[in-house]
């Protein structure tokens, strides 16, 4: 059964409760989307507002998340887009960051956009739909204070995997990769990292944006705005791509 010209879009934008998850709930909204927004704990599947709904999913647990995609299926018929912005912070280098923090990342970041990729692509197939994973832009470049770069570039490489697979099979599998971003989980990170430094947290700021065109962070928004352009009718040359956003923070786009 083709479910694309009926009914509204649906999207599960799995992380969707904070940061840049929370921004792209809100522009899908806007854009007229029903909206499920999950979270690594909560109830079923709940009306929040007009277009928004909350669902409770552990990525880590794939029989968590075979029933999330059971319960947005069988309540809306269908699944036109799953954005996966789940993430773990993991601070640290190389040799301090502990194994527990590793493993946690691991089964959250990757382990857990395969779980989401093995139960949405099947029904993203219906509609011709999109499955985007957010990839932090460590992804391209090593870095020793940025360890979970080497778990991003793996994500980045399990896209164009499943990409080559599923395009023929008309679903889009893509991502985008932004750079150092004003989410709340980042301002509190600068806010220690300047407590530590003894130095105003802007002062921390203006050093991480300094290599950015703008010389300012990007906000979530702006990231938001891009992933839902990248799943609309213009982004279709978009495929197994993945799409720097970063506003030069990584040396540009080249």
């Amino acid at each position: 059964m083709d479910d694309r010209d009926q009914g509204p879009r649906w999207a599960w934008v799995v992380g969707g409760t904070s940061g840049i998850g929370a921004a792209i709930v809100t522009e899908l909204c806007g854009q007229g989307w029903e909206v499920v927004a999950g979270g690594r704990s909560g109830q079923g599947l709940v009306a929040v507002g007009p277009q928004r709904w909350t669902l409770g999913a552990d990525v880590t647990d794939d029989g968590a998340v075979a029933r999330a995609v059971e319960e947005i299926t069988a309540h809306a018929g269908r699944l036109d887009a799953v954005i996966f912005a789940a993430r773990t912070p993991g601070q640290g280098t190389f040799l301090t960051m502990p194994d527990a923090e590793w493993h946690l990342a691991i089964d959250t970041k990757l382990m857990g956009f395969v779980r989401v990729a093995r139960h949405v692509l099947p029904v993203l197939e219906r509609t011709s739909g999109s499955l985007v994973s957010l990839v932090g832009s460590a992804a391209g470049f090593a870095s020793v204070g940025h360890p979970l770069g080497c778990i991003n570039a793996a994500v980045r490489h399990a896209i164009r995997g499943l990409a080559l697979e599923w395009s023929p099979r008309g679903v889009r599998v893509l991502g985008i990769s932004p750079g150092p971003t004003a989410t709340p989980s980042l301002v509190d990170l600068l806010d220690e990292q300047a407590a530590t430094e003894g130095l105003d947290r802007a002062e921390i700021e203006a050093r991480l944006a300094g290599p950015m065109f703008r010389k300012r962070l990007l906000r979530p928004e702006e990231v938001a705005a891009l992933v839902v352009f990248a799943i609309g009718p213009h982004g279709a040359v978009l495929n197994g791509s993945v799409v720097l956003a970063d506003d030069g923070a990584t040396g540009g786009c080249l």
